[in-house]
């Protein structure tokens, strides 16, 4: 398989013939009760970047590329991954390349901090380098996840594999925690990332899929510490939006639109609105939803929440 001329077949190919994407496991807060039971058994920690989420994998001889959710295309890229994946592939992560050449059933997973020169996709600008940094490989074949020990020495002298922080057998949340004061990777010393990312080759939750665990520092949480207070019958819904749908948290929707769209500067127009607004819905409801309401009681009213998320929203964007 030649590099430049596979990428140069994925420019050119007809694009309705779509290849087989497939996207990287939802990664979960620490908390969640799909995640329970991760720490049984063999457990590796990984620094968390904060990037756009980007995959590339082959098909027919293809090399293609993917952002969290689907596979890029001709006019809709994802941080200029597709494009950088292009006209600089062979510059930029050659070896990347050379390992789907070698081992085309695989998909590589990685956190994409932009093109050098380019301005970061993520909510943290003072990373020391950009570039595709690689956080875990599928087998398509086994339908597994490669151990990072496996994995790792195929890629060469590439310097963009994320590291493992911490190896552990059977851990305490305690011992897991203790990483998140070693995250200063591809950060200046001293400094500290968003969280880590906790993952167990062989854990599969209760309906047998594959689960990722995450630990976010105090200070990226995007909820708000809320008063101890009674809550008023009705008042469920305020509260949960308060609580989940702050600043912080739109600032990172805001930051996957402008990538989606390709977007240097934001612009308040109908189709970035539009996208803002139901990306932070989709997302509150996915992350938070379930965990909130599981335990309390009397119905939820969805409008109602889908209103405040909204009026939030606008708020955040200064218009009416």
């Amino acid at each position: 398989m030649k590099n430049r001329a596979t990428l140069y077949l994925c420019k050119q190919r007809k694009e309705t013939q779509m290849a087989q994407y497939k996207s990287y496991t939802h990664v979960l807060r620490i908390d969640k009760d799909e995640v329970q039971g991760i720490l049984c058994g063999d457990v590796i920690v990984m620094p968390k970047l904060d990037g756009t989420n980007a995959s590339l994998f082959v098909e027919d001889c293809v090399i293609y590329a993917g952002s969290r959710h689907r596979q890029l295309r001709e006019g809709k890229d994802n941080a200029n991954f597709r494009k950088s994946l292009i006209e600089k592939g062979d510059e930029l992560f050659p070896q990347v390349l050379k390992y789907l050449s070698e081992h085309p059933h695989h998909i590589v997973y990685g956190e994409w901090l932009g093109a050098p020169g380019n301005s970061f996709p993520g909510h943290i600008k003072s990373y020391l380098n950009q570039g595709f940094f690689v956080f875990d490989v599928y087998d398509q074949d086994t339908e597994s996840y490669i151990p990072y020990d496996v994995y790792s020495p195929a890629f060469g002298d590439y310097d963009k594999l994320i590291p493992v922080i911490g190896k552990f057998h059977n851990p305490s949340r305690e011992e897991i925690e203790k990483c998140l004061d070693k995250t200063d990777y591809n950060l200046t010393p001293g400094s500290k990332g968003e969280g880590i990312v906790i993952k167990n080759y062989d854990f599969r939750d209760k309906w047998g899929n594959i689960q990722i665990a995450k630990i976010v520092r105090d200070e990226y949480l995007q909820q708000k510490s809320m008063p101890k207070k009674p809550i008023l019958a009705g008042q469920n819904e305020e509260n949960f939006v308060d609580k989940f749908c702050t600043d912080a948290f739109m600032s990172k929707c805001q930051a996957k639109v402008m990538n989606t769209l390709d977007m240097d500067e934001w612009a308040n127009d109908k189709k970035s609105i539009g996208m803002f607004l139901n990306l932070c819905l989709n997302d509150l409801m996915e992350e938070e939803f379930w965990g909130h309401f599981k335990k309390k009681k009397g119905a939820v009213d969805l409008n109602r929440i889908q209103q405040l998320v909204f009026t939030n929203c606008r708020k955040y964007l200064n218009i009416q």
